[in-house]
């Protein structure tokens, strides 16, 4: 079958979102939230997205009444036109604000949901105050190893630990011949993509060298959050030059280093959705981050790489070799490792994503 992303959404010139900034921002949103609601954001922030672009953006319409949209000059047009990417950035965004609510003390419920990418409502929600329940230790340790897995099987358990009560999973054995035929669409899409002179302009367009304050350290890669090695990493380091990233040798690098990592774990989870509704993805990306909470404590790296969602033809190859019968939205590599970043990547503040409209 042929899996839409979101009908109409076409590449759109990058605007400023409607958010207020500097210290009047920050004086603004704790007197009107207190600073219980703003730990919550804080640590709801810390879902994952793609190149670290953050691309939730928070209305507060009272106290009590919140609602999610997409930031418009945190969207990925190249890689991700069909805001597919972006949209479950919102939903594992609300499931930490859902389980960090909860570990602080406030019950935050969906209310409604948008029909179309581009609705300034994504999601409605409510809060109410409620008992504690629940811990944010899970949401404060999760991040993203790019390094290479074990390739040893993953035990049952770890599967059943890793995916129970979550539908709309696929796992994929990394000693099958299925899993072979994934590694091979997985190299075979991200060079594609690599070869796409406007995906890689993007992907230079997020990366930071250092972490040096202000907007531009708080969002994006450096070459320590994708763990690059070797010369690859010395350039993300020390080469002022962006155009040097566009070059031959560092594309055949890149691609090289993405069909070692497809090579090197213990298997795949493909993230699916039922329909390609607005809904159906935010619920697809409260799944994805609830596995993702569930992989650290049982010593399993895990690592998007959805290249064949984001490259044209690739798509189809993905869905005719896992015999998918649903809407994929995310492919993960999946294996056994020890080695963690120090530190996950930084975000931005709350009163960068969060805007008082009362």
């Amino acid at each position: 079958m042929t899996s839409p992303g979101f009908a109409g959404c076409a590449v759109r010139e990058r605007v400023t979102a409607p958010v207020d900034s500097g210290r009047q921002a920050g004086a603004r949103l704790s007197g009107a939230l207190g600073p219980l609601l703003l730990d919550v954001l804080e640590l709801a922030s810390r879902a994952p997205s793609a190149y670290n672009a953050q691309p939730w953006l928070v209305l507060i319409h009272h106290p009590q009444r919140w609602s999610l949209t997409l930031a418009p000059d945190r969207r990925l047009p190249a890689v991700d036109p069909a805001d597919r990417g972006a949209v479950l950035g919102i939903g594992a965004f609300l499931e930490n604000l859902c389980l960090a609510g909860a570990a602080l003390g406030y019950r935050i419920e969906p209310t409604g949901y948008g029909d179309h990418v581009d609705d300034t409502t994504l999601v409605s929600l409510r809060l109410e105050r409620s008992g504690s329940k629940g811990t944010t230790k899970a949401i404060a340790l999760r991040c993203t190893t790019r390094t290479p897995y074990a390739r040893a099987p993953i035990a049952s358990r770890d599967i059943r630990d890793l995916c129970e009560g979550l539908d709309h999973l696929l796992w994929i054995p990394g000693d099958s011949s299925m899993a072979r035929d994934v590694r091979e669409i997985v190299a075979g899409a991200a060079g594609s993509q690599l070869g796409r002179d406007e995906a890689l302009a993007e992907l230079v367009g997020w990366l930071r060298r250092s972490r040096d304050g202000g907007a531009m350290g708080h969002d994006g890669l450096v070459p320590e959050d994708l763990q690059l090695g070797g010369i690859a990493g010395w350039m993300a380091r020390h080469v002022a030059d962006p155009e040097k990233f566009t070059s031959a040798p560092f594309r055949r690098m890149l691609a090289g280093r993405a069909a070692r990592l497809a090579s090197a774990c213990g298997g795949w989870l493909v993230v699916a959705s039922p329909d390609a509704s607005i809904r159906s993805v935010v619920e697809a990306g409260r799944r994805l981050e609830r596995v993702l909470l569930r992989a650290r404590a049982l010593g399993l790296g895990i690592h998007p790489m959805s290249q064949p969602l984001q490259e044209p033809g690739w798509r189809q190859d993905l869905e005719r070799a896992a015999r998918l019968d649903a809407f994929p939205r995310m492919l993960l590599r999946v294996g056994y490792t020890r080695r963690w970043p120090a530190k996950a990547a930084p975000r931005l503040p709350p009163d960068v994503f969060t805007h008082v409209a009362f």
